[in-house]
């Protein structure tokens, strides 16, 4: 059997969804909207910049409240997508957070269920859209969980972070994954040009 797209020309691969970076003020009020434990959870993934997997994954062990850091192993187990470890300093208005997950969960993996098993991904999908759609956040309908990674990655860039810092925090595997997911928003762009003497 012949391949009948033999010898056509390849289409460049793009996302099939661009993201959706939040601005601070978006991200406040999609939180506000939210529901517990998802309002937290909301919170540790913008705040750290973490992948469902690896939030999911965290153990008790990993977390440093004393020292504000949060430890991502991969393990035999658990691998991260890099399949590296990386510390990630936790901001301090996280800490509480940090805490109140601790206190109110057992088990080994406060981020899972009761019994250990994970959150589905389309539960905390719902639940962003829809806290997202309460706070009247345009473009609320396109709103994926993953974005709140892309938020991490540009309000780092936006506060003038260095890129190799961001790639070390976010744990990306190149400088051109950093690129990526860092979008400065129109309202940074302005504000860059408008440092400009001319």
């Amino acid at each position: 059997m012949v391949n009948p797209t033999r010898g056509m020309k390849k289409l460049p691969l793009t996302d099939a969804t661009p993201a959706r970076v939040l601005s601070r003020e978006e991200l406040i009020r999609v939180c506000a909207h939210a529901k517990e434990p998802y309002r937290t959870m909301f919170r540790i993934y913008a705040g750290t910049g973490l992948r469902l997997s690896e939030l999911q994954n965290v153990r008790r062990e990993d977390i440093d409240l004393k020292r504000g850091l949060l430890f991502v192993r991969s393990r035999p187990d658990t691998l991260t997508k890099t399949g590296k470890d990386r510390v990630v300093p936790v901001p301090t208005g996280l800490l509480p957070a940090f805490a109140e997950v601790i206190e109110r969960t057992e088990g080994e993996f406060p981020f899972r269920h009761e019994d250990g098993t994970r959150r589905p991904a389309n539960r905390l999908r719902k639940h962003l859209k829809r806290a997202a759609q309460l706070a009247e956040i345009p473009g609320w309908q396109r709103l994926r969980l993953h974005d709140l990674r892309h938020t991490y990655a540009t309000h780092l860039a936006e506060a003038d972070v260095n890129i190799r810092a961001i790639q070390k925090l976010g744990g990306w595997s190149s400088l051109e994954m950093v690129e990526r997911y860092s979008n400065p928003s129109e309202g940074y762009l302005k504000e860059a040009v408008e440092r400009l003497v001319v």
